[in-house]
């Protein structure tokens, strides 16, 4: 994960770069850079790019920046590596010269390969929309494998009357156009004079945490996007920084979505007497009250799946489409999850096994999920008396003993039961079983995935929660 991180990072930047050689600090009354404190979310100072070679017709990129220019920079990271940032400023006395011989250069650049230490790697080219901003502007996505993780550098170019700028974000897989557009064009803005605003909730990882007073208790949330909502219910000990943030931000295209903490997680308030998964359903549909949310789409994971069958029985009025991702029938026997494979979920001086989420052949895409993680601020602890009470919750769902398990017959509404061929901690034997109690429910197995299936195949699984919510409209 450590080697995956880093390349992507030093391609990153050397792409935006070529050689540091000519760099400057840039004189007083300069345009301005981006500072940290402009900047939403859990943004930090990178250090500099080492150099690097390209081939492909590119010669060195962006060297034309720095023919007779002023060239400035500065560089971010969101997560300890990704997703990263980087603005580069050039000033000098002849720009649109400049300008069209940036331009032939990337033009050029039909198939390039950038060697970084010792390996070689293809980039693919491809227009990415730009701000209407400046003279002139253009972009271009280059989208890459590393160690068998897709990554992606999207990269505006602006030229002014002041100034030549290029934003370059770079991110796992592809992330929406509209985050390095609101990038470029606070990059712009600060270049014109003008105070940058980039909006706080571009992507799940930098939506703000909110608390929403609900009638039963405080609940911790972030939402994003606008459109139908989709709630997300998370799974056992994990605050909502669990999800995927590939997952939730390609929910968000065209869809309003909220994820939170579940009972005493983070600032969510803690129910009143024993916890149970009938009492998370309760205060979730208290959520989506508070919200105003109206009939969700409402996914659940693992135990969040369990607490969205509750709501879908009990608050029939607030789930118009049911997603349940790697959960349980609680009609009595399951095949439950082995010991070694509880204790490797809940040991706190661990972190999680790979194997517990991902099959063994898939290292490249737990890496993956570790980075996306990364992307949010550090979460809340979630402590050993709500984790043991949690377990509880689930080990009398698994008995048979909460009365609404049973019920799940009369649900009614669009209801996909989802999980991994090669899940460890909840067999696919149960999202089966779970399958045959649910009427007109749609079965989706994924091959070669595991527990955390929605982060291998995010784009699988989001385009069938959507087309879910579009068939119960």
């Amino acid at each position: 994960m450590g080697r995956v991180a880093r390349v992507a990072v030093v391609l990153a930047l050397a792409l935006a770069l070529g050689p540091l050689v000519g760099a400057s600090a840039g004189a007083a009354g300069s345009p301005s850079l981006l500072t940290l404190d402009e900047l939403p979310g859990a943004w930090r100072v990178a250090g500099s790019s080492s150099t690097s070679s390209t081939s492909g017709g590119c010669g060195s990129a962006r060297r034309a920046l720095y023919d007779g220019n002023t060239v400035r920079l500065e560089s971010f990271t969101q997560g300890p590596v990704l997703p990263a940032l980087t603005e580069v400023v050039a000033t000098g006395p002849h720009l649109g010269r400049t300008w069209r011989a940036l331009r032939r250069t990337t033009r050029a650049c039909r198939a390039p390969r950038v060697k970084i230490g010792a390996t070689w790697t293809t980039l693919h080219p491809s227009p990415l929309a730009a701000p209407h901003l400046g003279r002139a502007r253009t972009g271009v996505a280059y989208a890459f494998t590393s160690s068998g993780v897709a990554l992606v550098v999207d990269s505006i170019e602006v030229l002014s009357a002041r100034a030549i700028t290029v934003v370059d974000y770079s991110a796992l897989a592809t992330p929406s156009p509209a985050i390095v557009a609101a990038y470029a064009t606070a990059a712009y803005r600060r270049l014109s004079g003008a105070t940058p605003k980039v909006a706080g909730d571009l992507t799940i990882t930098t939506a703000p945490v909110e608390v929403a007073r609900t009638a039963d208790g405080s609940v911790a949330y972030r939402s994003i996007g606008a459109g139908p909502p989709i709630v997300l219910v998370m799974g056992y000990a994990a605050p909502m920084e669990v999800w995927d943030p590939r997952f939730v931000d390609a929910l968000a295209q065209g869809h309003r979505v909220v994820v939170f903490d579940n009972a005493g997680v983070g600032e969510t308030s803690a129910v009143r007497g024993r916890l149970s998964i009938q009492k998370m359903a309760d205060q979730t549909a208290a959520l989506i009250a508070a919200l105003r949310l109206g009939p969700c789409a409402v996914v659940g994971w693992s135990m969040g799946g369990m607490v969205a069958q509750a709501l879908a029985v009990t608050h029939p009025g607030r789930v118009r489409a049911l997603a349940l991702l790697a959960t349980f029938p609680g009609t009595g026997p399951v095949e439950r999850t082995p010991q070694d494979v509880v204790r490797a979920l809940t040991d706190p001086k661990a972190t999680l096994a790979p194997y517990t989420l991902f099959p063994k052949d898939q290292r490249a895409a737990y890496g993956a999920f570790q980075i996306a993680l990364s992307s949010y601020p550090p979460p809340p602890t979630v402590g050993a008396a709500v984790a043991s009470a949690q377990r509880s919750a689930i080990l009398a769902w698994w008995a048979g003993s909460e009365p609404v398990a049973r019920r799940v017959g009369a649900i009614r509404v669009p209801t996909l039961v989802a999980d991994g061929r090669s899940d460890i901690v909840d067999p696919a034997s149960n999202s089966r079983a779970l399958a045959r109690l649910i009427p007109g429910s749609r079965l989706l197995l994924l091959p070669d995935a595991g527990h955390a299936f929605f982060s291998q195949r995010w784009r699988a699984v989001a385009s069938a929660v959507v087309a879910l919510d579009a068939g119960a409209g």
